[in-house]
């Protein structure tokens, strides 16, 4: 029986790029296209007012792994692990994947923008400050040729220090703004990563040909698009449709209202397997809701674990 491989979270980011999970992610998405792949919709479990567990789990036989990833939140905090198995032999790794899932996540809206938005892409609206608005970004840049982006968040002291700090990684002008809407009106590509319950991006706002991907609508009451952009969208597309139909707030609020049916929606692995069009004309409004799924955090686990034995990197524990 081969060891167990611990790897904390410095451990893990060192060992994958934005350009390894871009790849990786896409890898899974054909996998799942052709069916070699397959996830569970989110469950979670509510253990007291203070504690609740959520689990995800799927599996790439292309890949030759399966797994589950938990997210932990006591008293608020958050915690994320990944446990990798092989599908040949037992138990591989248990790591601990906060930022490997802010990659994994920035790195589908990658995948999305490479087939849903326009080639000439040069203009981005960052809606959110945390973590995941700065992998959102980062991955936008390595896909299109994005020049500036403007960054809106309620507090004007964390959008001014998201701005600083992306215009350094990434060095374009990364521009703070007081509203929503000033962000939106200027983007060819709009990226939300907030935890709104109501709409920051309206239809009116959007450039002819934008591009949205909306990775915060992730329960029912979570809305970060308006129904007029879900209606008018020439392209809606998720990345699992079971889950989406329990959780993605955008859809449901369109749906529920009348101005929209779950038939059009389409799947990211289609997409990227040439199944359906991201995309027909120039002027058209695509629109990307991520959830999350598992085959991500499998891709990118899988390739930290590889990596990890390589390097020499993690705590090996013995299995009997």
């Amino acid at each position: 029986m081969s060891d167990l491989l611990l790897l904390t979270e410095a451990q893990a980011a060192s060992l994958v790029t934005m350009q390894d999970a871009l790849e990786a992610v896409e890898a899974s998405l054909r996998h799942q296209a052709g069916a070699q792949a397959t996830n569970l919709p989110r469950s979670r479990v509510v253990a007291s007012p203070t504690a609740s567990l959520s689990l995800m789990a799927g599996a790439d036989d292309a890949d030759g792994v399966m797994g589950v990833k938990a997210i932990v939140v006591i008293r608020g905090k958050l915690a994320f692990h990944t446990i990798l198995f092989s599908t040949a032999s037992p138990l591989l790794a248990v790591i601990e994947s906060d930022i490997l899932g802010q990659l994994r996540t920035g790195a589908a809206t990658g995948v999305a923008a490479r087939y849903m938005a326009r080639p000439d892409t040069a203009s981005a609206a960052v809606l959110g400050s945390g973590p995941h608005a700065r992998t959102q970004l980062e991955a936008l840049c390595a896909v299109r040729p994005v020049r500036r982006a403007w960054a809106y968040s309620p507090t004007a002291a964390h959008r001014e220090a998201y701005a600083r700090e992306m215009t350094a990684r990434l060095s374009i002008p990364v521009l703070p703004v007081s509203s929503a809407e000033e962000a939106v009106q200027q983007g060819d590509a709009v990226l939300c990563a907030t935890n709104v319950v109501q709409p920051v991006v309206r239809r009116a706002w959007l450039r002819p040909g934008a591009f949205v991907a909306s990775i915060g609508a992730h329960y029912p009451w979570r809305q970060e698009v308006d129904e007029t952009t879900v209606a008018e969208a020439r392209v809606v597309v998720t990345d699992d449709l079971d889950q989406a139909k329990r959780d993605c707030g955008n859809i449901l609020w369109a749906v529920e209202r009348g101005v929209f049916r779950w038939e059009k929606v389409r799947t990211l692995a289609d997409v990227v397997a040439g199944n359906v069009p991201g995309r027909t004309e120039a002027n058209d409004i695509t629109l990307f809701n991520s959830l999350g799924v598992t085959t991500w955090d499998l891709a990118v686990a899988k390739l930290a674990y590889q990596r990890a034995l390589e390097r020499g990197v993690g705590q090996r524990v013995a299995l009997t």
